[in-house]
């Protein structure tokens, strides 16, 4: 890419304009199974737009940011066909750049009822997040997943070890 074609790129994107942004974490727990299901859902306030975010999903979007804290993105969830009594739904996609106080995510929405495809967007959204809140929960989320891992391993060298009389 020549120094022109970086220029303009960087152009483009500044005049853009990104909305300021939320993120809350939520915890449901099931009323029967007992079982705990979280999201974080990003929002924002001005355009009323929401995006929520499985546990697991945003552990990928904080390994994904462990790589390459610049630019980083990850299909959020793939579109699929109604059926029976649940509609159809639209892939998500988002990708996110690293700017000095904020991350200017980038929220694609593909084709409803069909698998996301880059090439077929239907909408986009744009945010902007508080860079150190969202670091935060990257760092927690990772050393809470290697802690979770870790006492896995340990629990496991402990079955293996067992010296019987």
């Amino acid at each position: 890419m020549s120094q022109t074609e970086h220029e303009t790129e960087q152009e483009d994107i500044a005049a853009l304009t990104f909305e300021e942004g939320t993120i809350l974490h939520t915890v449901n727990v099931e009323k029967f199974t007992k079982e705990a299901k979280e999201s974080f859902t990003i929002e924002s306030s001005s355009t009323d737009e929401r995006f929520r975010i499985k546990r697991d999903v945003m552990l990928e979007l904080a390994q994904q940011w462990e790589k390459n804290k610049e630019v980083f993105s990850l299909l959020l969830s793939n579109g699929y066909e109604s059926s029976g009594s649940m509609p159809a739904g639209a892939g998500k996609a988002v990708k996110m750049m690293q700017e000095a106080e904020h991350y200017h995510a980038t929220f694609y929405t593909g084709e409803l009822g069909k698998a996301f495809d880059p090439k077929k967007i239907n909408s986009k959204c744009l945010i902007a997040l508080n860079r150190s809140h969202l670091e935060a929960i990257f760092v927690f989320l990772i050393n809470d997943h290697m802690t979770k891992f870790l006492k896995a391993e340990e629990k496991k060298l402990l079955r293996t070890t067992l010296v019987l009389k």
